[in-house]
């Protein structure tokens, strides 16, 4: 409206009320979200950005805020898988073969699944529906055993001794540990890939490198692997 008391001959006008926008975004592992507001003279801007890290199984992650369970799946380090909660796809997994998944039920049977034809042919998926069961305030892992061929490798002492009877081994490309084997065999479920294995009992550990087609860490006689 004009303003009768303005010295000039220009007509001036006043805004009343408030002229307000904003706008929010849902990313991977963030929400954020901008916005502005004027009144009459005045003018305001905001800006949020909200997240939250956890860590589950010795993995940490970054999502977007965590207010109660969630679930943590675990594709035996395969990226790109979908993955679907109760049916619904709730994404694929990253880089390290991983997805979060907010808002899981209590103290109650969560199904997560995963599309095993998205795996490439040569690998096997031992089951590819899960029921995982969180606490409150908490996390529960969903892990999917992803094999590329199978091999148990016979491994010995550095004296040439057997490996103590319940001793477990920890394979770097497994996301489990295994038992050793009563003839000091170690299953190995990812035999087309290299990998490091520690094998540790009460009162020792010892290492070995497994190397595909590779006698570098093993007797070129026998191919039983060496713990050192």
């Amino acid at each position: 409206m004009p303003d009768d008391n303005a010295e000039s001959n220009e007509q001036q006008y006043r805004v009343f009320g408030q002229v307000g926008a904003s706008y929010q975004r849902n990313e991977a592992n963030t929400q954020w979200s901008v916005g502005a507001q004027s009144t009459g003279d005045q003018t305001s801007a905001s800006a949020r950005l909200s997240g939250a890290l956890g860590r589950l199984g010795g993995h940490g992650f970054a999502t977007r805020r965590i207010d109660d369970r969630f679930i943590v799946v675990d594709s035996d380090g395969q990226p790109g898988l979908p993955i679907f909660y109760e049916n619904r796809f709730a994404g694929k997994t990253n880089a390290a073969g991983k997805l979060l998944i907010p808002g899981a039920r209590a103290y109650q049977p969560n199904q997560v699944s995963m599309d095993a034809s998205a795996l490439p042919i040569e690998y096997t998926l031992a089951q590819d529906h899960l029921a995982v069961v969180p606490c409150r305030n908490s996390g529960a892992a969903a892990r999917f055993e992803i094999s590329d061929g199978e091999v148990m490798v016979q491994v010995l002492r550095a004296h040439g001794k057997r490996l103590p009877e319940g001793a477990r081994a920890t394979v770097s490309t497994q996301s489990r540990q295994v038992a050793i084997g009563s003839r000091s065999e170690v299953f190995i479920s990812r035999a087309a890939k290299p990998a490091h294995v520690t094998v540790a009992w009460p009162d020792g550990e010892c290492r070995f490198d497994y190397v595909p087609d590779d006698t570098r860490t093993s007797d070129p006689t026998s191919g039983v692997q060496r713990c050192q």
